[in-house]
């Protein structure tokens, strides 16, 4: 398959249509944000649902409903570290060390 001149040089694994009739302007979604919102809901199923609903091992008494504390405590540990895993490996299969990454990024914060 041809690249599109102005295609993101990222790899997709999901394509999502605008409309039927302008089939040849698609938009593509990035593997690290697919995984990550898959990782989101591994952690929500696993501490929400599993240990929190099933198992009752976790406690929660906070000021705000507990369906919509754990969404949001779920979300960062669950999108970060999916979507660091994937984002790692597809920078290693194009070459650049997943740890290379993650040191040019903190290399102006150290």
């Amino acid at each position: 398959m041809p690249k599109h001149p102005t295609s993101p040089p990222y790899k997709s694994s999901l394509v999502v249509s605008k409309s039927k009739e302008t089939e040849k302007h698609m938009t593509t979604i990035p593997k690290p944000i697919v995984w990550g919102i898959l990782g989101w809901l591994v952690y929500l199923l696993t501490d929400f649902y599993i240990w929190y609903i099933v198992m009752g091992s976790r406690t929660y008494d906070g000021p705000i409903n507990s369906t919509l504390f754990f969404l949001w405590f779920c979300l960062s540990p669950g999108f970060a570290q999916f979507s660091y895993v994937a984002l790692m490996l597809e920078k290693e299969n194009e070459g650049t060390s997943g740890c290379g990454l993650l040191c040019s990024m903190l290399d102006g914060h150290l």
